[in-house]
């Protein structure tokens, strides 16, 4: 999460980090913003999820990030969307969020699905090297 939130941070401070090389305020509060601004959700929400399944044993452990991964997604979204909805289109209510939906959500489905099933299985892989290695704690 921390990392996430360094990189709306830096951009917020004009480093061109987000898309199309581009930095600054103005695209925060641009049409795009509030998918930037929500961007750290998502890994708060897997690490909680992996913590929690780590907790509950093998049997979960997976469920548990996916659970935290797609939650985190869809609340990135849902927040973009209702952004989205409320500069680039006027007003946030049912009609501009489909076209919302349909604009900035829609399209980008089949790809977030990928992103969160090889998320979830590198950062296992991951995590559990990092353990092997002695750099983190199997409580951590």
């Amino acid at each position: 999460m921390v990392a996430a939130l360094i990189y709306v941070l830096l951009g917020a401070a004009g480093v061109p980090v987000f898309s199309g090389f581009s930095g600054g305020i103005g695209v925060i509060m641009g049409a795009t913003g509030g998918f930037i601004i929500s961007f750290p959700i998502m890994p708060l929400l897997a690490g909680l999820g992996e913590k929690l399944g780590r907790k509950k044993g093998n049997a979960v452990y997976f469920t548990c990030i996916y659970v935290g991964l797609v939650i985190g997604a869809a609340l990135n979204y849902l927040i973009g969307t209702m952004w989205f909805a409320g500069i680039y289109l006027g007003a946030v209510n049912a009609e501009n969020m489909a076209a919302g939906f349909t604009a900035c959500v829609l399209p980008f489905i089949p790809t977030a699905v990928i992103k969160v099933v090889l998320c979830g299985i590198i950062g296992a892989i991951i995590r559990k090297a990092l353990v092997k290695a002695g750099l983190i704690n199997d409580g951590d």
